[in-house]
């Protein structure tokens, strides 16, 4: 039976629509790019300060992501987030300038970075033991989001205009806020320095840190394939509206990945979910690197991109179920943030890094890079992975055990 909210929708829906709203917000930046390029006046450099706006208010908050998920609460942590966001997308309505404009993104930022957190944990928190694949159920609201972004924003602001397309998200994210409950976190008597000894214990779990240093690798190549993929293959001679089909292929797979995964991995592997991370990383490479081998093929292009995205995109999922499993009862949120923290500083770092590669060199060239780093991280999690993950997997067992 379908374990339920304090309303009328099962936990892993309501979770999986509140990633959904959130994406639609957290990604209008890609999608919503070349109006605001226009708008503002901006060059490409300036452009790519959106990006690094929203991440920097991402990795603030999720260095307190403990406070507003542990001891607040789930609910009452995903209603603060949709109020930063309301809050950052007002500040883009009424923008003039667009150094509004980034301080806007930055409290999206400041918002959505707390959200991915605390609907694990709640997931978990409903779920547990047999949450493995609720958690991949729940990743889904994130592609969803994306496609839904990439369906409706650009239709309002070339209809109405770019204002039109942040009042839509506004009243999205006023909606949620408003709707949204509360719920009881822990007791206040629990001080700061408290948290900040729980803070620092999560160095104590490796699990923590050694798999999302890796896993941040495999984030950076899905920030860099979804970022680039109609760049190149507009580079390859397609037509822009070719190379946007191959993106939503790309976001198709992606849908299926988070939601397969867990049922492949569980099959072929039992509870050995490290080594499903690697087998996503290598077949991730693979794929990458026929990419950029690809012949000017539509209907092959578009294969490729549908099955890189199960691969590219599908890893989260298990990511995430390695973090929270790691964790104790009561701690996912501050072990889920810690994870992001690392996760989000691969993409700061990265993403600059396959710009270059790409300017300097080529697209093929990068993407061959992007596979062969990503085979040897997929060799890594094997060889260093399977350990963590098994101590993590143990812990969860005693912790159910003991319940």
């Amino acid at each position: 039976m379908a374990k339920r909210t304090g309303h009328t929708l099962p936990v892993v829906v309501e979770a999986l629509l509140l990633l959904l709203f959130g994406n639609i917000i957290n990604q209008s930046f890609v999608v919503l790019a070349p109006f605001i390029k226009d708008r503002f006046l901006l060059n490409a450099g300036e452009l790519s300060y959106l990006p690094t706006a929203v991440y920097a208010g991402v990795i603030l908050i999720l260095l307190l992501s403990g406070i507003f998920i542990d001891r607040l609460g789930n609910r009452t942590a995903i209603k603060l987030s949709f109020l930063f966001m309301a809050l950052g997308l007002a500040a883009c309505v009424a923008a003039s300038s667009y150094y509004v404009l980034l301080i806007g993104y930055f409290l999206i930022g400041l918002g959505y970075g707390s959200l991915p957190a605390a609907t694990n944990s709640t997931v978990i928190s409903a779920y547990r033991p047999s949450h493995y694949k609720k958690m991949g159920l729940k990743q889904t609201g994130i592609p969803v989001g994306v496609l839904f972004a990439i369906i409706f924003l650009p239709i309002i602001a070339l209809d109405y205009g770019l204002v039109y397309a942040f009042i839509f998200m506004l009243v999205i994210a006023v909606l949620v806020f408003a709707l949204m409950g509360h719920d009881r976190g822990k007791p206040k008597s629990e001080s700061e320095t408290d948290y900040l000894h729980e803070l620092l214990s999560v160095l104590k779990n490796k699990t923590v840190y050694r798999i999302s240093a890796l896993s941040a690798f495999l984030f950076w190549a899905q920030q860099s394939v979804a970022t680039y993929l109609v760049l190149f293959f507009i580079y390859n001679g397609f037509g822009i509206f070719a190379a946007e089909i191959a993106l939503f292929a790309l976001i198709l797979g992606s849908i299926a990945g988070r939601n397969i995964w867990p049922s492949i991995g569980t099959r072929a592997f039992g509870s050995d979910k490290a080594t499903s991370l690697s087998a996503v990383a290598a077949g991730s490479a693979l794929l990458i690197i026929i990419l950029a081998m690809l012949p000017g093929d539509f209907v092959v292009a578009i294969a490729i991109s549908f099955i890189l995205g199960i691969f590219i995109m599908g890893w989260s999922s298990i990511y995430n179920t390695i973090i929270s499993e790691s964790a104790g009862e009561g701690r996912v949120g501050v072990h889920s943030g810690v994870g992001f923290i690392i996760l989000d500083a691969g993409i700061i770092l990265g993403l600059p890094v396959s710009g270059f590669l790409i300017h300097a060199f080529s697209y093929r060239y990068t993407f061959d890079i992007i596979g062969v780093v990503l085979l040897i991280i997929s060799a890594a999690i094997f060889v260093f992975g399977r350990d963590l993950a098994g101590s993590a997997a143990q812990r969860h067992a005693a912790i159910n055990s003991n319940s």
